[in-house]
């Protein structure tokens, strides 16, 4: 049986602001196409934030030397590439871990009744942009179990 080529849109966002938090981590590649693919599509969900990264712009890039951070709730993204490219930013509304895609507001397709349906966007084709999130992740750890003479004596 010959199969038909889907046609797939495409989407790229770039991120504009986000909320402090996590640093990125790295997943390692497997070698085998069917492995990889079924601890992609089987993986827990705590390993599915790691998979639903978010590639930096070049400048972010060579600023902060990280290739990709796992996307957030809350974080502000720009679509750059597709049908639905926009020069506006806009928040991400849910990240779904379960289909792997992650919810735009004022990103939505309208059903036949007139309600409005959020469209779901692979996070992979997005780019975010690290300002303050990544310095306030290391000013966290640097102040950790540190105590002074003052918090000990009271």
């Amino acid at each position: 049986m010959l199969y038909k080529p889907v046609n797939l849109n495409v989407f790229l966002v770039v991120l504009v602001s986000f909320r402090e938090g996590a640093l990125p981590l790295h997943v390692p590649a497997r070698r085998s196409r069917r492995k990889a693919r079924r601890r992609y599509f089987n993986a827990p969900s705590h390993i599915r934030r790691r998979l639903m990264s978010a590639p930096l712009s070049k400048e972010l890039r060579a600023k902060y030397k990280v290739r990709s951070m796992p996307i957030r709730k809350g974080d502000e993204v720009q679509i750059v590439r597709g049908e639905r490219k926009d020069t506006t930013s806009a928040k991400v509304v849910r990240v779904y871990r379960k289909k792997f895609v992650i919810h735009i507001e004022r990103v939505q397709c309208r059903k036949s009744n007139g309600a409005y349906v959020p469209i779901g966007i692979h996070p992979s084709n997005d780019r975010r942009n690290l300002l303050e999130r990544k310095a306030a992740g290391k000013l966290a750890g640097e102040d950790k179990n540190k105590y002074t003479e003052e918090t000990i004596e009271s």
